[in-house]
């Protein structure tokens, strides 16, 4: 995993430099932090989940506040017309590799959910769909998750998902290491607390416990981005 000065690094450049790693932060001040035991003000959706005058309110502020790096809908592993799809190496991290005769998976139950947002990781090797879901506190969320391989296949056992999110470089979220798999390749992460207003960025990381820098790593994160009113 990458170290504290790396990740650090990493949000700094992001910061300075707009659009970087696709996403760009607002720093928001401590003064400007919401009381977190209020109603949240949710605003318009940045991408509706239903549009429609008849369809009930979202059940989740945070419906429809999700968005990939390059806005509803994730390209960034679209080549000339179709899609690299590439293959983790689970071996390299001493994973046993599912067995597509058993362990075949239609790209879980949240793929028709609505709200769940589709994208890919940022290499090119797994799919994920994630649904945020509010607790009882009124800006923390839980994350739903399925991930299955880019060819809609199944994913070992073990992802161990975390989080990590932040509003500028210097408003991180407490990193949370705290996840449920119901089943493989389906995971209820968190919670997570966003307690100031603005844009964050937040990265879902699988397999954590194999290094980041090798080639083909299992090791994957899924980032986006999360309106908060």
């Amino acid at each position: 995993m990458a170290s504290l000065n790396h990740i650090q690094s990493r949000l700094l450049l992001a910061f300075l430099v707009p659009g970087a790693f696709g996403c760009s932060a607002n720093s928001v001040s401590r003064d400007a932090r919401l009381d977190d035991t209020g109603p949240v003000d949710v605003g318009p959706p940045l991408c509706a989940v239903d549009a429609s005058t008849d369809a009930p309110a979202p059940s989740c502020w945070a419906l429809g506040r999700l968005t990939t790096r390059t806005g509803c809908s994730d390209t960034h592993c679209e080549r000339d017309g179709g899609v690299l799809m590439l293959k983790a190496d689970y071996a390299s991290c001493g994973i046993t590799a599912p067995d597509p005769a058993v362990d075949a998976q239609a790209n879980g139950e949240l793929s028709e959910a609505a709200g769940a947002l589709s994208l890919d990781d940022d290499q090119c090797e797994f799919h994920a769909f994630v649904l945020p879901d509010c607790a009882a506190a009124a800006r923390t969320l839980y994350f739903e998750a399925d991930l299955s391989t880019m060819m809609g296949g199944a994913v070992p056992a073990g992802a161990m998902p975390y989080v990590e999110a932040f509003s500028s470089p210097t408003h991180l979220a407490p990193r949370v290491d705290a996840s449920t798999e119901t089943a493989p390749g389906h995971y209820r992460i968190g919670p997570v607390t966003f307690d100031v207003p603005g844009q964050w960025t937040v990265t879902l990381h699988f397999f954590g416990t194999c290094q980041d820098n090798t080639p083909m790593s299992p090791h994957a994160h899924v980032t986006f981005k999360l309106d908060v009113p």
